[in-house]
């Protein structure tokens, strides 16, 4: 007798057309009609890498078989720092996909897959977790990036706001009030938006100057100045907000120009009390022919003061005593005293004999 036939494997090709109870009629692995090597299996339920027929339904499954199969697109590895292709970096969804001039810079940058895992990375101002690197080229865009929406209508707040020096003491603060949302200069100069995260100061990110690049050395290189709305904008696209100092010596050139601030005028120093003003010195009548204003008079000079003999010093000999006069001394009046007394009336004479007769 014929040896049993092994088991059938629930994978298996069917010897006989059947797919379970279904008929199929494709016997066996084959083409049958297609470009690649396929068959229906005898377990359509027990079949697990067995897909479902979608002429029989579930009643019936197939699989690839043979040696050639249908060409599958080649997969390739992920490198963390790999451009983000569906705008997320790490756990943050930046909303940016690919390389491209994102923001309108004149670079070609993008988020990374993986911030963890990139050792070229750049962390991101904006988001807490997500990282950045530049890619593709670094010319400028071939057609200019889309204008930016316009900035909400942002009203200055009740108490004002202060524009302040931006490093070099030379610009005075100017209180902003409501009324004065397109101030964007100051006597004349551009007024520049600078940005914080906390106490760090943000002139620039991503190597780009948050109000474009001041030349001092050029007065006449375009350079637009904010209002406060558009200042305020600008930090809040970048996810920080205005400062509350003048940032000195954080580049851009923003120590030239007068800047931005999130100070209230209400907190705003005290100006210095002004000078008191001059006594002007007081005029002398002119004298004789002289042209001009007369020069103030001078007090009269005073005569020296006669100098005071210093005393001997201890242990000297005592100075010799001044040299006596030749005249003999005037003899020296008493002291008043008490008024003196009357003197008694002289004695009285005897009148004179007669003469004799």
């Amino acid at each position: 007798p014929p040896p049993p036939s092994p088991p059938l494997w629930p994978c298996d090709c069917t010897p006989t057309g059947f797919s379970g109870s279904i008929d199929t009629g494709k016997i066996g692995c084959n083409r049958h009609d297609r470009d690649y090597q396929w068959c229906y299996v005898v377990d359509p339920v027990g079949c697990s890498r067995a897909t479902s027929s979608s002429v029989y339904g579930s009643d019936a499954a197939w699989r690839y078989c043979g040696t050639w199969f249908p060409p599958s697109p080649p997969s390739t590895p992920v490198w963390p720092c790999d451009c983000s292709t569906d705008g997320f970096s790490g756990p943050d969804d930046t909303k940016h996909i690919g390389c491209d001039f994102h923001g309108g810079l004149d670079k070609m940058w993008c988020y990374v897959q993986d911030p963890d895992g990139c050792p070229h990375d750049i962390p991101s101002t904006r988001f807490e977790h997500a990282t950045y690197r530049w890619c593709g080229g670094y010319g400028k865009p071939p057609h200019p990036p889309p204008a930016l929406p316009p900035a909400p209508p942002t009203a200055v707040p009740e108490t004002g706001v202060l524009v302040i020096d931006g490093g070099r003491g030379v610009h005075a603060p100017l209180c902003v009030l409501p009324g004065m949302e397109q101030v964007a200069a100051v006597a004349g100069v551009p007024i520049a938006a600078q940005c914080c995260r906390a106490s760090t100061c943000r002139r620039s990110v991503g190597g780009r100057c948050v109000s474009g690049e001041f030349n001092p050395d050029n007065a006449s290189a375009p350079f637009a100045g904010s209002t406060y709305a558009a200042a305020l904008w600008k930090c809040e696209e970048l996810g920080l907000t205005l400062c509350n100092q003048n940032c000195r010596g954080t580049g851009c050139f923003y120590d030239f120009l007068p800047v931005w601030t999130n100070i209230s005028c209400q907190n705003s120093p005290p100006p210095l009390p002004a000078a008191p003003p001059s006594i002007p010195a007081p005029k002398s009548p002119p004298q004789g022919n002289m042209t001009g204003p007369a020069s103030p008079s001078l007090p009269p000079t005073l005569p020296p003061l006669p100098a005071v003999p210093s005393p001997p010093p201890p242990g000297s000999p005592p100075p010799p005593p001044p040299p006596r006069s030749p005249f003999p001394p005037s003899p020296s009046r008493p002291p008043p005293s008490a008024p003196p007394r009357p003197f008694p009336p002289p004695p009285s004479c005897p009148p004179p004999p007669p003469p004799p007769l």
